[in-house]
């Protein structure tokens, strides 16, 4: 963290991830602070956005990942400067969270392990299924 993207004048600055079990058990809640900066808002405009999301572990480079991010909610924090954000704006802003938060290693393991069959979430606490 922060993890950065620059696109011309509009740039997202990722600077909290934090990851929770969802109701069900069987999917993760991921919420991101960000900082979306553009031509029209060069002092910034602070947000958090929500998605759900699975996991994913690639045993060649031994890493577990976010996968299957969906986004459920941005709540801008400055509700007076969304105005100034463009319909582009608008469609750069998730798919530019999406596409960093998919880059994000929760994990490096230090074993080679089989793919994720499933996972559940309890008391705060992962378990994995290995095929």
């Amino acid at each position: 963290m922060p993890l950065i993207e620059k696109v011309s004048k509009n740039e997202i600055k990722i600077v909290n991830t934090k990851i929770y079990a969802s109701a069900n058990g069987h999917s993760l809640i991921v919420e991101c602070d960000f900082i979306f900066t553009s031509f029209e808002i060069p002092e910034g405009l602070p947000a958090v956005a929500r998605f759900t999301s699975s996991l994913t572990y690639n045993p060649k480079t031994k890493e577990f990942k976010l996968s299957n991010l969906q986004i459920k909610q941005i709540k801008f924090l400055k509700e007076e400067l969304v105005e100034f954000i463009t319909p582009n704006q608008k469609k750069f802003i998730p798919d530019t969270l999406t596409e960093k938060l998919y880059e994000l290693v929760l994990h490096k393991s230090k074993r080679r392990l089989k793919r994720i069959k499933n996972f559940t979430v309890k008391e705060g606490k992962i378990k994995i299924n290995f095929n």
